[in-house]
């Protein structure tokens, strides 16, 4: 890179992408069907409930996120065809996924966790 470049902040073999995704190493993962995505959601809410009781959060607690979940995971599962997914480095599908989508001006993108 030529001195110039370099005072630019241009840097060879610089990776440019998305902040979130470069700061914590997300890795990407095939897009999902609505059908694919129940069966990822039903297993991970199952894991979640069991992580709420582990952490000794209240039966209330616990039943307003069984009462509030079905709302996002419809609202996800609509959007299934517009995401990529993403997981965390060690690529392990049975975490969190984190879905990314463009804002409607078509370059500005925002995750969803």
């Amino acid at each position: 890179a030529s001195a110039e470049e370099v005072a630019e902040g241009t840097e060879e073999g610089a990776v440019s992408g998305i902040d979130v995704v470069l700061q914590n190493r997300l890795q990407s993962q095939p897009k999902m069907t609505g059908k694919q995505f129940m069966v990822y959601a039903k297993d991970y809410v199952k894991a979640v409930v069991l992580k709420m009781k582990a952490n000794g959060d209240s039966e209330e607690k616990i039943a307003k996120f069984k009462t509030e979940i079905p709302a996002t995971i419809k609202y996800l599962k609509g959007k299934m065809a517009d995401f990529d997914c993403y997981v965390g480095e060690s690529g392990d599908p049975a975490g969190m996924i984190a879905f990314l989508d463009y804002k409607e001006d078509g370059s500005t993108p925002y995750m969803l966790f």
